[in-house]
């Protein structure tokens, strides 16, 4: 028996009204994520690691190329101007965190102070930077089910992101991050708002790293695929 698996039942729904795989077995199974590597751990640790101040709330932002157009970049400038302009208190509050390959001139353009770490290799700083960020913003206008948000959320950290491809499958709106509309500078704005304001006790981040270890986990994929292949004896 042929069966075909897709990493998102948004990818798997997209196969199911296709010419070539119309009317055979596809089935939705998320990639894996080592959930003993991306784990939550202080902030104020993460933060010192990465030579960041421990008194600021960060937003992070990460792609391997920051100002790919179907990385939602500017959404994310623009949302930020947005809130700044309404809550102009928050630039003393918060700073941009960025990892991936850009120039200074690409990141010269937000109302927050920007800490670029610059493309990183070493896992260990990559889980350092979801940890020492307050949450993750994903503005993309396309994805798939993005490796980013489970990392994130297996370090604890909430995401804001578009109502686009798989990401409703992973963020639970206002419960481990907050969904935008798609394409809407005023509902991101509004959701990195949402999340700095009502993650104070932790809920969000302990939300999070539930859904990465019950969902996203090596052991619960690889528990996936064993049914899977049971079923096909």
């Amino acid at each position: 028996s042929f069966v075909s698996v897709g990493c998102s039942n948004w990818l798997a729904n997209r196969a199911r009204k296709s010419g070539l795989l119309s009317g055979t077995n596809i089935q939705a199974i998320p990639n894996p994520l080592n959930i003993s590597l991306f784990k939550p751990f202080p902030k104020k640790e993460a933060r010192i690691t990465l030579g960041l101040p421990a008194d600021k709330e960060f937003i992070l932002f990460a792609a391997m190329r920051v100002n790919a157009i179907g990385k939602g970049f500017q959404y994310l400038v623009e949302a930020l101007k947005n809130l700044v302009e309404g809550n102009p208190e928050i630039t003393n509050q918060v700073e941009l965190l960025v990892f991936g390959q850009s120039s200074p001139e690409v990141l010269a353009d937000f109302p927050l102070k920007v800490h670029s770490l610059g493309h990183l290799t070493d896992a260990n700083k990559i889980v350092a930077a979801y940890n020492a960020a307050s949450m993750f913003v994903t503005p993309s206008l396309e994805e798939n089910l993005p490796n980013t948000i489970m990392e994130a959320f297996a370090c604890g950290t909430p995401s804001v992101g578009f109502e686009v491809g798989g990401i409703p499958e992973m963020i639970d709106h206002q419960k481990n991050g907050f969904l935008s509309k798609y394409r809407s500078i005023e509902s991101l704005a509004e959701g990195i708002k949402w999340v700095l304001a009502n993650n104070q006790d932790g809920r969000l981040s302990e939300n999070a790293r539930e859904k990465a270890v019950n969902y996203y986990s090596e052991e619960v994929v690889a528990q996936q695929y064993y049914r899977l292949y049971q079923s096909l004896l």
